[in-house]
């Protein structure tokens, strides 16, 4: 799906498999390096650290453009809780490598935060734990991370705002941003809130918002951005249990339209193609 008609045609003229997992591979998140390499961290777990909710980041390279893929090298071993980075992996301006990520119990109730990171085109991982303030009790990064002009980093997260919200899985989205290169995060504003409706769904209905992916859209500075959230439906009702709605801005983020319907489907990513088109891949 693209936003506008640039690239309204699309056709799959090869698959390749980057990965045969052996476990379970899941949660890919993909960045072009500055050496013109392609870039893909995942989550894999064992069996065995499956059924201790635990897992690895494993990285894969491939230098052809994604027809041939090396073999995946381990670069973040969890020891207590399951990493996950969805999308997160980023490229800034200076060639720095990024990969916000959160680490869940096994009962997805608790959430701490780290930060993948890497200034040699990814031969090379350092970890470290940001320092994160924000009114959600629980909260996970998915999504590209914004660069702005000044330098600002923005991270789109989805969580829960009370220990009510998280008993019952009612999450909101909302936009952290850092001035210091992702050492610390805070100025929290809101995308969505959860347990509210959908414009062009029954009225009745509500809806918990997960899975941001929020975006620039266009490359000049005007304010303009876009957000993908999933919806997914609260109790019963008429129509499909998860959409995709969009929202947008005017002000870089700072407040947003109200949550429109848009397709069914969930888990939307947005990339930047070209000057005036964003593509939003998604899972049906």
């Amino acid at each position: 799906m693209t936003v506008s008609g640039v690239l309204g045609n699309w056709e799959r003229v090869e698959r390749v498999v980057a990965y045969a997992s052996s476990g379970r591979a899941r949660y890919p998140s993909m960045a072009q390096a500055a050496d013109g390499s392609l870039l893909i961290v995942f989550m894999q777990q064992t069996p065995e650290q499956e059924a201790a909710g635990r897992g690895d980041f494993l990285l894969i390279r491939s230098r052809d453009g994604g027809k041939n893929w090396r073999q995946p090298e381990v670069i973040y071993r969890s020891q207590a809780g399951e990493p996950r980075a969805v999308g997160t992996l980023s490229r800034l301006a200076a060639g720095r490598l990024i990969a916000p990520f959160a680490v869940l119990n096994a009962a997805a109730t608790t959430s701490e935060i780290g930060l993948l990171q890497s200034d040699d085109d990814g031969r090379t991982w350092s970890v470290s734990e940001p320092r994160v303030e924000s009114p959600l009790r629980w909260l996970a990064p998915t999504g590209r991370v914004v660069e702005q002009a000044d330098g600002t980093l923005v991270m789109s997260v989805h969580g829960a705002d009370s220990a009510a919200a998280l008993r019952e899985t009612v999450h909101g989205c909302g936009l952290l941003r850092s001035d210091d290169g992702g050492k610390t995060w805070g100025r929290y504003t809101w995308i969505v809130r959860g347990n509210c409706p959908i414009s062009g769904a029954w009225p009745e209905s509500r809806y918990s918002f997960e899975a941001p992916a929020a975006q620039p859209l266009t490359t000049t500075s005007d304010g303009r951005w876009l957000a993908v959230v999933t919806a997914r439906r609260l109790g019963d009702g008429p129509g499909a249990p998860q959409v995709l709605c969009r929202l947008w801005s005017e002000d870089a983020g700072q407040s947003w339209s109200k949550p429109d319907q848009l397709i069914v489907g969930a888990w939307a990513g947005l990339a930047a193609v070209g000057e005036h088109t964003i593509v939003c891949p998604f899972a049906a």
